[in-house]
């Protein structure tokens, strides 16, 4: 002890101030008394004026020995935090083993643990067992004491946390957040000191547990649609406000078991990829069809299964989140199984809501990750629900997903008027942002009137026109069958070259 004494001689203060200040122990400053003695209130004489404090009294019939004062000591008079009691000073003169502390004026942490109106978010940041009980680690009663660790370590192995938790608390709580919270506090309660673990680790995992329950309270104040889709994703989002959530969500998240994919753009609107595997009756196609990509990433549906297409096929498609009133562009995401010899353009038929349609795959579709994308459809989110049954293909492809793409807002330019009875006159809808984007998509050529037409710019932006066969003949009206004949019935009429 005279080690002790000579080390931290600046917090010694003296036996006769402590008895002064107590009125000599006086059973009246008594406020508080457990397995360690008794605590007493008091004002200290320093140089900087009286303070109120608390004299805890350690009594060696209680077990605490020289060993248990130095340690504590040694421990407080290291740390400060703003959740921990000051250690002011401490006396070892006459036998006495006495520690000094702050004066906690707004009483003891027990009173508010018992507490109803105490949150499970609050209680995380306090501590452990006696936090998520509702009560200190032991009872007093009869002149006894009777501790209750062994009682919440039962519980604990039993799965029946349920038993000791405080009342109403296990409505509020997350899952994850609770198990985080007991698992590490049931290695707080080992007997060993090389079985608990160091405080870094436990401060660590009640950061965890704190971040699943914060995460929790604030999806109960979101707008719903928000709300389902964090219910809804396959990884627990961690975030404690709106704006980390729109973080989250800007970088594609998975929901619906995996087979989805949600994102939202700049403009907060929602962007939807399903899965392949998703949209397919796995029953109805080949065995094999469905792999997961060996030689390359799948970098627009990570983790998914492709589905291989050369024969017709079925999907159904359902995207649950689309913002509303918004028209969305519906497109397949594929690649080429054979991608050393990709074609310069190629035809994909298909039928949607009973009607055949087709469109021309470039490669100048193929985007940086080998993906390419092709426009299939336009729809609000009010028909967020489409059957499209794919026709034989003439490559095979392997086919990642269908992702619904907020459509663009065309421009309102004098000069896109040049073009507007060819756009009317497009057999698919035609996706573009500017003049310039326009003439891209018909430098490439595009198809009219039920694909009966096709229109193309040359390089001088000179407009170009094919018409099919079919369209230039005339039907023999005297023949009941409408065979068409050649001579002289051959009528060809060009609708748009340039002026």
């Amino acid at each position: 002890m005279a080690s002790l004494t000579k080390k931290f001689e600046h917090l010694e203060i003296k036996l006769e101030d402590i008895k002064l200040a107590t009125d000599n122990f006086n059973e009246k400053n008594v406020i508080g008394k457990g397995g360690f003695g008794k605590v007493y209130k008091g004002e200290l004489s320093q140089s900087s004026g009286k303070t109120k404090v608390a004299f805890k009294r350690l009594d060696s019939k209680f077990g605490q020995g020289g060993s248990e004062f130095v340690k504590e000591i040694k421990m407080l008079s290291c740390y400060t935090h703003k959740n921990l009691i000051s250690l002011l000073g401490f006396c070892s003169q006459e036998d006495e083993m006495i520690l000094v502390y702050e004066f906690a004026a707004r009483g003891s942490l027990d009173n508010y643990l018992k507490d109803a109106t105490l949150t499970w978010t609050q209680r995380i940041k306090i501590f452990l067992f006696e936090v998520l009980c509702g009560k200190l680690c032991f009872e007093y009663s009869n002149h006894r004491y009777k501790v209750l660790v062994p009682m919440w370590k039962k519980s604990y192995k039993e799965n029946k946390l349920d038993e000791i938790i405080f009342p109403d608390l296990m409505q509020q709580m997350d899952p994850s957040s609770l198990k985080t919270f007991a698992d590490i506090a049931y290695q707080c309660l080992q007997n060993s000191r090389e079985q608990r673990p160091v405080m870094s680790h436990v401060v660590e995992k009640l950061k965890s547990a704190l971040e699943w329950q914060e995460a929790r309270d604030m999806t109960l104040k979101l707008p719903k649609e928000y709300a389902e889709i964090v219910k809804s994703a396959v990884d627990r989002l961690i975030f404690t406000s709106l704006k980390e959530l729109e973080a989250l969500l800007s970088k594609w998240v998975i929901i619906n078991g995996g087979k989805t994919l949600f994102s939202i753009n700049d403009k907060r609107e929602h962007c939807e990829r399903i899965c392949i595997e998703g949209c397919l009756n796995l029953d109805e196609i080949k065995d094999g069809s469905l792999e997961y990509p060996s030689h390359y990433y799948n970098s627009r549906f990570p983790g998914g299964r492709c589905y291989e297409y050369k024969n017709e096929f079925k999907a159904r498609v359902r995207a649950d989140f689309l913002s509303p009133e918004i028209t969305y562009t519906v497109n397949l995401v594929f690649r080429f199984i054979n991608k050393s010899n990709l074609p310069k353009l190629m035809p994909i038929r298909y039928k949607l809501d009973g009607e055949t349609k087709l469109i021309t795959v470039y490669k100048t579709n193929q985007g940086e990750d080998g993906w390419f994308m092709a426009a299939l459809h336009q729809c609000t989110s009010e028909h967020r629900s489409l059957e499209i049954m794919f026709e034989r293909c003439q490559f095979s492809l392997l086919v990642a997903g269908i992702e619904f793409q907020p459509f663009k807002e065309k421009v309102e330019d004098d000069e896109v008027l040049e073009y507007q009875d060819i756009i009317k006159a497009a057999s698919h809808s035609l996706a573009y942002r500017s003049l310039a984007e326009l003439k891209v998509l018909l430098s490439k050529g595009i198809h009219l009137n039920e694909y009966k037409r096709w229109f193309s710019l040359n390089e001088k932006g000179d407009n170009c026109e094919m018409i099919s066969v079919a369209e230039c003949l005339i039907p023999d009206e005297s023949n009941k069958d409408h065979v068409f004949h050649y001579e002289p019935a051959f009528h060809y009429e060009p609708r748009y070259l340039s002026r």
